[in-house]
C-alpha cells in the first residue's frame, strides 16, 4: 500500500514539473502581470517614452477595473463645428460602500495606479473614463478639490499631457461638474477625442487671436500659453496664467467661485459655473 502512494506520489511531481515547463513562460507572464505589478515612479525630468511606457505597463493590467460611461453628444453650432461631449451622471447601478471609500488613496485595484509622481502626486487611471487613456492626476494626500490649485498640481498635469499629446481639465467643484472632493486633474490623449474644437482653439492662439467664435456663447477667459515657458518653469507660470484670467473675470484667489478649466500645450480656457447641470438636465 505505502508503495502504491510512493508511486502516485511520484508521478504527481512528475506531472507537475512537466506541466510547469511546458508552461514556464505563460506562467511566468501571469505572475508578473498580477502578482508582481508595480507602480512606477516618475520626476518632472521623467521622458515622454518613461511616461508612455509607465502607462502601457498599467494598461495591460488595468483593463478589467475600467468601466467606460456611455456619452450623449451635442453639438451646439452647426457652423462652427463645436462638441460637447455630455454624459448623464452614472448609468452604473454600484453598490453603496459599507465605509466612506476614496478611490484615488490605497489600497488601489490592479494596475490603476501608474505612478507616483515625485512625493506629492499620483498618476492613476479614470475608473469610469470617456475614452481610453483617460488619466488623473491626484494628490498623495487628501486636498479637497475646492480649495486652490497649487503649481505642483499643474506642473505635473502640464508634463504629462504633453508627454502624451494630450489635453487637461478641472471642475473645482460639484457645480463645474466635480463628482469626488479629492483633488484631481483629468488628461486625455488628443487622438483619443479628435474632436475640431480643440483644434480650432490651437489655431485661433497660433494665429495670436484670444478669440474663438463658438465660445462666445457663453462667459469666458483664454489666454495664450509660452509653450517653452510652461515646460521650463511650468508650476508658478501656469499658476499666474490662471490667476491673470480669475483676474480678468472679477475674482479674487479665495472667492470660493465654481469653474472648468481647460488646457491645451498652448492655450488655457477658464470658464465660470454656477450649476453642473444644462439646461436639459445633462451634466456638462
Amino acid at each position: 500500500m505505502r508503495e502504491d502512494v510512493k508511486s502516485t506520489i511520484v508521478i504527481s511531481a512528475g506531472i507537475i514539473v512537466v506541466t510547469g515547463l511546458m508552461f514556464r513562460r505563460p506562467l511566468s507572464r501571469l505572475f508578473h502581470r498580477y502578482f508582481r505589478y508595480r507602480a512606477s515612479r516618475l520626476e518632472m525630468s521623467s521622458s515622454r517614452v518613461e511616461v508612455r511606457d509607465a502607462i502601457t505597463n498599467a494598461m495591460t493590467v488595468v483593463r478589467g477595473n475600467i468601466v467606460p460611461l456611455r456619452l450623449e453628444r451635442e453639438f451646439i453650432s452647426p457652423t462652427s463645428g463645436l462638441r460637447l461631449c455630455l454624459s448623464k451622471k452614472f448609468e452604473l447601478k454600484i453598490a453603496a460602500p459599507s465605509k466612506p471609500f476614496n478611490p484615488f488613496l490605497p489600497p488601489f485595484l490592479l494596475g490603476m495606479h501608474i505612478a507616483d509622481l515625485g512625493a506629492s502626486h499620483r498618476l492613476l487611471f479614470n475608473k469610469f473614463p470617456v475614452s481610453e487613456g483617460h488619466l488623473l492626476v491626484t494628490s498623495v494626500d487628501h486636498v479637497h478639490q475646492s480649495t486652490p490649485l497649487i503649481a505642483e498640481d499643474l506642473a505635473w498635469t502640464y508634463m504629462i499631457m504633453r508627454h502624451i499629446d494630450g489635453f487637461a481639465f478641472f471642475n473645482s467643484d460639484p457645480r463645474s461638474g466635480a463628482s469626488l472632493p479629492h483633488r484631481h486633474l483629468q488628461l486625455m490623449p488628443c487622438s483619443r477625442f479628435p474632436y475640431q474644437s480643440l483644434q480650432t482653439i490651437t489655431t485661433s492662439i497660433n494665429q495670436q487671436k484670444n478669440e474663438v467664435s463658438y465660445l462666445q456663447c457663453f462667459r469666458h477667459v483664454l489666454l495664450p500659453l509660452d509653450d517653452q515657458q510652461a515646460f521650463a518653469d511650468s508650476g508658478k507660470y501656469l499658476l499666474s496664467v490662471l490667476h491673470d484670467a480669475f483676474r480678468q473675470l472679477g475674482w479674487r484667489e479665495d472667492h470660493g467661485f465654481s469653474f472648468n478649466m481647460l488646457m491645451g500645450d498652448k492655450w488655457m480656457l477658464v470658464v465660470p459655473r454656477k450649476s453642473e447641470h444644462t439646461s436639459k438636465g445633462v451634466s456638462a
